[in-house]
């Protein structure tokens, strides 16, 4: 039997959003997702407020155990990691006498890296760091306690100092930050951005935690294939086992085990994103429905809020869509969990 998951990263916005008195997902135009949803179920699942805890609760992980995204981050991208380095994420935001007042200035990779230079220069924390796109991965060579901070985009409004850990074991923390605070204000490039009337990067926040030896990774009796267009859970697959796929024409001639992923683009506006979802229908769902012509399959299809991974989703909770070739299935249309969602979809069914 063939099974196939897919997660759309951010797509609950066409359940949430309405336009005109109707719901966003009534104006996309999709034959092949009406085609297999014909004989199927929908439901809602708890999978949390971020993406990446999120699907590592959904595939068996337990909280503890969680390895971080900044850890995530770097086997997305093929980083090195020293085993001995405490990894946070790090993200340039705007801050008003301690407030955070934007926490979404963008900046291009040259003035991220001079401003990164800077911290490096000028802090007594020894630290090196990656540039990714919008934020970079930090590596301190140094031990420091796991610590779970808050999303950038979650401390918008607020004094940042009230979300930052206490103890002596997370000085560096407190060093790092605390010097952009006050480093950063001056500093050339913001002086240009000031000029050219562009919100300031003078306030640098981490997150993510993560250490260069996390711990043991989860065990998947199955483990899916992988594809995806773009990084947003790539490390959290390559952690799990799964063996990642470039090409939707392997669909058809490897594993019995599929996860897809697929995301919005947050700063898309509402028909772009119709046409994100249409392109979706015609390309994916149309080219699955050929493959499963003819054969027993099973479907599961979550459409979560998480539209953006620097912040909490709107909504924890995610519709879910499921189908198999031999009709409806019998699962619950509300589970307080993705793991209890996936042990039903994928024991339950066989």
């Amino acid at each position: 039997m063939k099974s196939i998951i897919i997660t759309l990263g951010g797509f609950g916005e066409f359940l949430r959003c309405r336009l005109e008195g109707k719901w966003l997902y009534q104006f996309a135009t999709k034959p092949n997702l009406e085609r297999l949803t014909g004989g199927g179920l929908w439901g809602r699942v708890y999978l949390g407020s971020s993406p990446e805890r999120s699907y590592f609760s959904f595939w068996g992980g337990e909280k503890n155990n969680f390895p971080g995204e900044s850890y995530l981050r770097c086997l997305a991208y093929d980083l090195p990691v020293n085993p001995e380095a405490t990894l946070f994420l790090g993200k340039f935001l705007t801050h008003d006498r301690g407030t955070i007042v934007r926490a979404d200035p963008v900046l291009s990779p040259n003035e991220s890296a001079l401003l990164l230079r800077t911290l490096a220069e000028k802090t007594t924390l020894p630290f090196s760091w990656h540039s990714l796109n919008g934020e970079a991965v930090i590596s301190v060579s140094r031990f420091i306690p796991q610590v779970e901070l808050p999303l950038p985009g979650d401390i918008k409004g607020h004094p940042y100092q009230q979300f930052l850990p206490r103890g002596k074991e997370y000085a560096p923390i407190l060093s790092l930050v605390g010097s952009a605070a006050s480093l950063l204000e001056k500093h050339p490039v913001n002086q240009v951005r000031l000029d050219l009337n562009e919100p300031l990067a003078n306030f640098l926040w981490l997150w993510g935690t993560g250490h260069g030896n996390p711990p043991p990774r989860v065990n998947i009796t199955d483990c899916p294939c992988f594809f995806s267009e773009s990084r947003r859970l790539q490390g959290l697959a390559l952690y799990l086992g799964c063996e990642l796929h470039g090409d939707l024409a392997n669909l058809e001639k490897t594993s019995a085990f599929w996860w897809l992923d697929f995301k919005l683009n947050p700063s898309g506006n509402f028909s772009a994103w119709i046409k994100a979802f249409e392109a979706f229908d015609r390309e994916v769902l149309g080219r699955l429905c050929q493959v499963l012509q003819g054969q027993p399959w099973r479907l599961l299809l979550i459409f979560d809020d998480f539209l953006r991974e620097d912040e909490t989703a709107a909504n924890p909770w995610a519709a879910f869509f499921a189908a198999t070739s031999t009709g409806p299935p019998r699962l619950k249309k509300q589970c307080r969990g993705g793991r209890e969602l996936l042990r039903n979809f994928v024991v339950a069914l066989k």
